[in-house]
Formats: structure tokens, sequence, C-alpha cells
């Protein structure tokens, strides 16, 4: 395990510092977050072609839909912008001339740390190969509950996304605030979907053992994204803004209010 270890570890360093490299020479650190999901695709195929599991094979296949298209959204994403996004603009401004060596430790390293951590059912998997080989993958019901939650999750998050990119695409809506679409049920419906994605990628882990290690990953992007990087630094942006306050006000963060779906009468509480 211990060799495992290592090994991801140092293909994710020299992955980051590659992506720091690029991004210091178009001095753009949003790049960081498309590396992000390409990040979890490159280790998912490492381990596949370390170990011949089924199971990992399996578990390769969901990252890899999950990250890919979570990098080409960001990229699509960011062209459309044509500029860096405005966290990283802000701390680039905030660190002058210490933005070369802190994009790299608080940036690229910190997030190649935290894709190394939250990895941990691919690992897990990869280190405990026996048990699908033997049985095959698909007589575990785990797996198939765990894919059933992931497929959820990548939908969800998916059509969230689109409806956001769509919205924001459109003319004279600079500055406003979208609550239709999925949006309705929640403020931040995309990482309901992105929770739902890894905490179905642990169950599908199951069968291999060593749950309490895996659980590792779904725990940390959960703490990540309601406590952290996600819902509390989005929204810190919007302290100010009345039309969000109402919004914040009518609309769970995160988890959908399901009662909105079932009675599509009911008011989101912003015009």
């Amino acid at each position: 395990m211990s060799i495992l270890l290592l090994e991801t570890a140092a293909l994710i360093l020299c992955y980051m510092l590659l992506w720091w490299v690029i991004a210091m020479v178009v001095k753009d650190n949003g790049l960081a977050d498309v590396a992000w999901g390409l990040g979890f695709v490159l280790i998912a195929w490492w381990e596949v072609f370390r170990v011949a599991s089924d199971l990992v094979f399996v578990l390769a296949i969901l990252v890899s839909c999950w990250g890919l298209r979570l990098s080409a959204y960001i990229a699509l994403r960011n062209r459309r912008k044509g500029k860096e996004d405005w966290r990283y603009a802000a701390w680039r401004e905030q660190w002058g001339k210490q933005a070369w060596w802190r994009s790299l430790a608080q940036v690229f390293l910190l997030q190649g740390l935290l894709l190394w951590l939250i990895s941990a059912p691919l690992l897990v998997a990869a280190w405990c190969p026996a048990c699908p080989l033997e049985t095959g993958w698909w007589t575990f019901p785990a797996v198939w509950i765990g894919f059933l939650l992931w497929l959820w999750g990548w939908i969800w998050e998916s059509v969230a996304d689109w409806q956001l990119y769509r919205f924001k695409s459109r003319s004279g809506v600079q500055g406003r605030i979208y609550t239709g679409g999925l949006w309705k049920y929640s403020r931040h419906p995309n990482y309901f979907g992105e929770l739902l994605c890894w905490w179905g990628i642990w169950i599908c882990s199951l069968p291999a053992g060593g749950w309490w290690l895996g659980l590792l990953s779904p725990l940390l992007i959960s703490w990540l994204l309601l406590r952290v990087s996600g819902v509390p630094m989005l929204e810190s942006r919007y302290e100010t803004d009345e039309t969000y306050r109402r919004y914040r006000q009518s609309t769970p963060a995160v988890f959908p209010d399901f009662r909105k779906i079932l009675n599509p009468k009911r008011q989101s509480g912003v015009d």
C-alpha cells in the first residue's frame, strides 16, 4: 500500500507542477480548476494500468465521466469569460510579488494533496483487487447502488451547470442571479450532484474492503463544498445583494427542497 500511495503522490506532484508552470506562463491560476477534474482521470487510469481489476476499471469509468465533464465545462466557462476567475485574480493582487510561490503552494500543491486524498476509493480498490476478480463486480449490490447514486448526481450536476451556462450566455443578464431550473430547488444544485457522485463512487468501492479508508473521500469533499471552498466562498460575493438575500431565505443551500418539486406552485421568493 505504501508503494501505491507514494507512486500516486509522485504522479500528482509532477502533474500539478506542470500545470503550475503553464499557469505562470499564461498568468491564469484558474487553470487549476481545469486540472482538478483531469487529475482524477489521470489517477484512475494509472491505477487501471497498474492493477488488473474489474472493479478498478468500473471506478475509473465513473471518475472519468465526472472529471472530463467538469473540466470541459470549466474550460468552456473560462473561455467565455476571457479572464482569470475572480477568486484567483483577487489572490494574485493580494499576494503581489509573492504570487509565484504562493500560487504553487496554496493553489496547485494544495489541490494536488486534496486530489490524492479524495482518490481514496480508487486507491483502496487498487490495493485490494482480489475480491472483485474472484467473484465478479456485478455480483455486489453495493456496486449497483453506488452506480445509481453516482448517475443521479452526474445528471443533476450536468443539468445544473448547463442551465446556468445557458442563462449567463444571454445578453443583459450580467450581475443577475439565476433562480430557474434546478437552481429553484437549491442555491448550489451542482454541489448536490457532486456530493452524490462521490458518495456513489465510495459505495461502489465497498466490495474491495477497507471502507473506513475510502470514506475519507466523500467526507472530505462534503466538508470542502459545504464548509470551506464551496458554498461559503461563493456566497461571500453576494453578501450585500438584497436579491440574493431573499433567494437565500427561501431556498436551501445544497440539498434540494423537494417540496418545490412536488408542488411547482411554491415560489422561491425572488422576482
